[in-house]
């Protein structure tokens, strides 16, 4: 397609040296003709020279810096909500999520905790786009900001420092928020506290 452009525009320009030779009321509509073509030809061209955006299964397109959710439920059959973070790395879309194992409920307290882990999953389109960052606090968000936080918080899971998955107080809502926006933050928590407080 290309090399038909080329091909066209070359003849066009042959074509406007002798323009001036033919009587106007000939040469004139069919260079409008033309000209009309060949802008259409260009629009075409870099219609198909252009990435193809990636799309979750409800049709948003994701980007880099995205939040995105991947629907779950937990032991008792609830629906929830598994957050990452998108990443873009020289083989394609990566997802940072933070999870954990095996969970413990320490005598005495109310909710189960266990060793949280970073993985960077391949994105798939059941990752459902939740929240563009850069709208929210653009300030916050840059993309050199969230990968100097995912690295920090790399590190401190291999020295044993960052704080243990808790699915109220830092579960993967509130790593990914952290990473994000630098503030660890569980809306599907604060739902679920609004809700049983209207219970009673």
């Amino acid at each position: 397609m290309q090399k038909h452009q080329n091909w066209v525009i070359e003849k066009y320009q042959e074509i406007q040296k002798c323009v001036n030779d033919y009587n106007s009321k000939w040469s004139d509509p069919l260079l409008k003709i033309i000209d009309t073509q060949l802008a259409r030809l260009s629009q075409l061209i870099i219609l198909l020279d252009r990435e193809p955006d990636i799309c979750d299964d409800k049709g948003n397109v994701i980007r880099p810096n995205d939040l995105v959710v991947y629907l779950c439920k937990d032991e008792k059959d609830r629906d929830y909500e598994h957050y990452g973070v998108v990443r873009a790395t020289p083989n394609g879309y990566r997802v940072a999520h933070f999870f954990t194992g095996e969970t413990v409920k320490p005598k005495g307290k109310i909710v189960r905790v266990g060793i949280g882990y970073i993985h960077l999953a391949h994105y798939t389109p059941d990752w459902l786009f939740k929240e563009r960052p850069e709208k929210e606090h653009p300030e916050k968000a840059s993309d050199i900001q969230i990968e100097a936080r995912i690295q920090k918080s790399r590190e401190k899971i291999l020295s044993a420092k960052d704080p243990l998955w808790n699915l109220l107080s830092y579960n993967c809502e509130h790593w990914a928020r952290e990473m994000v926006y630098n503030e660890p933050k569980a809306t599907q928590c604060e739902e679920k506290r609004l809700g049983n407080n209207s219970k009673n």
